[in-house]
């Protein structure tokens, strides 16, 4: 029950992990097309995980609980020499087995040497006993805290590293195959930006504008990197207006002069703002109700222009 509980909890948190290194998933990369590779690397480390607990760890266990078991003798007969006779018996009838020892049993020869020590010497059944209390106790507290510890992981962030890192790796591939444009890098870079995700966003993008350094599509989402980033670190609002004046400069698309008005607006420039999103609605664009909440917020009628 303990080896299914651990292995349930600690799977999903293993797996998470595993795949959020970057050697993992070049590795998978390389062998997801073979089916041989990629059935080793699905059984092999389970297999693993099954020999390992059960050969060392319940081997041990069984052998300890066999042991336990036999000193039961003392509290049946009061000496175990019935029982001596029987494990030599059945070590010779079995092929003379006497000395040899399996993974989940010690050998007949172990088993009369521990009892006659411990006839002779009755603390060492009470040391025996002692140290299976102890181990049983271990073993308990270990699994419990097996079974706890993967509500305690940063799983959360394993996953979003692990994402971040196979879209890295699909966009490798895509570069790698399409070859470098400015047009792929603007895409890449805008679908970072959709998601927040600003440092990825911005190195893209600039990628994009090192290749076409006045590219108005570019040149804008850039600015609106600078101007609505939540993140204090590429919060950089003076950088935002001047790249949304050489998008505008370079096409006066509604989109573009609504990234202009916002620059003007995180500036304290309102009354730019407000006038650029006014003539926005002027040309009746498609989204009109963006626009229109756009200017309430910059706060028609209220504001004054920054000096």
């Amino acid at each position: 029950i303990f080896y299914i509980a651990i292995l349930y909890q600690l799977l999903d948190a293993v797996w998470i992990f595993i795949i959020s290194q970057k050697w993992f998933l070049n590795l998978f990369m390389r062998i997801q097309n073979d089916p041989l590779y990629l059935g080793i690397a699905a059984i092999v480390p389970f297999t693993l995980i099954f020999i390992l607990y059960f050969r060392f760890i319940m081997g041990y266990f069984m052998r300890n609980f066999e042991r336990e078991a036999d000193l039961a003798i003392f509290e049946t007969d009061g000496h175990p020499l019935n029982l001596i006779s029987a494990l030599e018996k059945v070590a010779y009838l079995a092929g003379d087995i006497r000395e040899k020892p399996n993974w989940h049993h010690y050998s007949v020869k172990e088993r009369v040497e521990f009892l006659i020590r411990s006839y002779h010497n009755p603390k060492e059944v009470e040391r025996f006993r002692m140290k299976m209390r102890k181990l049983k106790a271990y073993f308990v507290a270990i699994a419990i805290s097996l079974v706890i510890l993967p509500g305690l992981l940063p799983k959360d962030t394993w996953r979003a590293q692990a994402k971040e890192n196979f879209i890295h790796l699909l966009l490798a591939e895509f570069i790698k195959e399409k070859g470098e444009s400015p047009d792929i890098y603007l895409v890449i870079g805008t679908m970072y930006l959709q998601e927040q995700n600003y440092k990825e966003a911005e190195y893209y993008l600039k990628k994009a504008l090192k290749m076409e350094p006045m590219a108005p599509d570019v040149l804008n989402n850039l600015a609106w990197l600078y101007a609505t980033s939540k993140d204090p670190k590429f919060f950089r609002p003076g950088l935002a207006l001047r790249l949304a004046k050489l998008a505008y400069q370079k096409q006066k698309a509604p989109y573009i002069m609504d990234t202009l008005a916002e620059a003007y607006f995180v500036n304290g420039y309102k009354n730019e703002a407000i006038r650029l999103e006014e003539r926005i609605i002027s040309l009746n664009p498609p989204k009109r109700s963006y626009y229109e909440k756009q200017l309430k917020r910059f706060g028609v009628g209220t504001s004054v222009e920054k000096e």
